[in-house]
């Protein structure tokens, strides 16, 4: 092997797998895909400040946000991984 090179680079490999898209970090902590594909996340406005709020308006905060725009989801989708 050459100096200077990798030792990867003279493994003997004659074919190279195509490079894997790297997950979205924050797109996955903040998105959940469901069973049947929708796209789920917390509704803002509910970590801190919460005194100031009516119960009816926290019960609402509480149930899931699913994504309604198909090309938004198309979008976080891509950004998850499989």
């Amino acid at each position: 092997m050459p100096p200077g090179q990798p030792a990867a680079a003279n493994s003997g490999a004659t074919g190279t797998m195509p490079n894997k898209m790297k997950s979205h970090k924050g797109i996955q902590r903040r998105f959940k895909v469901g069973a049947r594909g929708k796209v789920k996340s917390r509704k803002p406005g509910t970590s801190h400040l919460l005194s100031n709020k009516t119960g009816k308006r926290l019960r609402h905060l509480r149930t899931p946000l699913t994504i309604q725009s198909k090309a938004m989801a198309y979008k976080i989708k891509r950004l998850m991984p499989k």
